[in-house]
């Protein structure tokens, strides 16, 4: 019970879950959380504190590697765990899958980030790829890739909240920034590292 004249807010919740680590965490819509659990999501309620687990989309689904929630709510999108995985957008509450990108990992995803809008989501593969892509999951499109250094992957990945057309991914001994920009010839990746400047037009 609270003292007199404590001024918290009246909504206040503990989610407790056994085996988080401090992975992915996120809202999925007003009142849930995602967090990412050994294999699972687990979808907790801060209002009623109601739990569901989710192990991947279809029958004999191997688990979930890393994940992301959408900033606005509404979607979230998982890496397979396993083997030649795919990253899927799925929609919440439904759980109905609304994309699937195959590839470009061969063994498995370290980061999942969208973009402000939601409308695009950067998937960063770990060993021995070491690959990102920007993929324009409504459109089913992939807008860039790029290979990046070892260095660079598996602490996390985000887009500027400003420009969906910047986005960096970090690792435990490096951060890579990129730039996607349009050209006569195709889409341009330019990359550099945070301490550096980007790289000067061709």
């Amino acid at each position: 019970e609270r003292a007199p004249g404590d001024a918290r807010g009246a909504m206040e919740a503990s989610v407790s879950t056994v085996g988080f680590t401090g992975g992915e965490l996120g809202f999925v819509d007003g009142d849930t959380v995602a967090a990412l659990v050994g294999g699972a999501l687990v979808f907790t309620s801060t209002e009623t504190g109601a739990q569901q687990h989710f192990f991947g989309a279809g029958a004999g689904a191997g688990g979930v590697a890393c994940a992301a929630a959408a900033p606005n709510g509404g979607l979230f999108a998982y890496a397979e765990a396993g083997p030649s995985p795919r990253v899927h957008v799925v929609s919440y509450p439904s759980l109905a899958t609304a994309a699937t990108l195959d590839g470009p990992a061969s063994l498995g995803y370290a980061s999942l980030a969208f973009s402000r809008g939601g409308d695009r989501l950067m998937a960063v593969s770990g060993v021995p790829d070491f690959k990102l892509v920007v993929w324009a999951w409504d459109r089913g499109a992939v807008l860039a890739s790029a290979d990046l250094s070892e260095a660079s992957v598996g602490v996390g990945a985000s887009f500027s909240p400003e420009d969906a057309n910047l986005f960096v991914s970090v690792g435990p001994g490096a951060a890579r920034v990129l730039k996607l920009e349009a050209r006569l010839a195709g889409p341009y990746l330019r990359q550099a590292d945070v301490a550096g400047e980007l790289e000067p037009e061709a």
